[in-house]
């Protein structure tokens, strides 16, 4: 079984457009678009996009380094500043143990 991202627009309570993304499990893609349009029949989403995603990607180690390049590349900040966003950042997907495994191997690469 597959697990499939399907990246898709609606509409929120005030009727703005909104770009949303839903997780499929699934044996092929077309069986997830298939799944995705029978199940959301009717609610005006239009689907953009669709990818498999790998079991490699939902670590928060990868979770982390991808807030890590948000921080340095979208909002301009600060070695010093990021390694503070660093320790503070939190995410319930995980465990408290692979949250601290990845805060403290990214403190150790952005301080070397």
């Amino acid at each position: 079984m597959n697990t499939y991202v399907i990246t898709f627009q609606a509409l929120n309570t005030k009727k703005e457009k909104i770009t949303c993304s839903a997780f499929v499990h699934s044996e092929t893609l077309f069986l997830a678009v298939h799944f995705f349009e029978d199940k959301n029949r009717g609610r005006g989403h239009a689907i953009t996009s669709v990818s498999e995603l790998f079991d490699d990607e939902l670590t928060a180690k990868n979770s982390l380094k991808k807030n890590i390049n948000f921080w340095f590349n979208e909002c301009g900040l600060s070695k010093s500043e990021v390694i503070n966003e660093v320790i503070n950042w939190k995410n319930f997907a995980y465990t408290l143990k692979e949250l601290e495994e990845a805060k403290n191997e990214a403190i150790k690469e952005l301080r070397s």
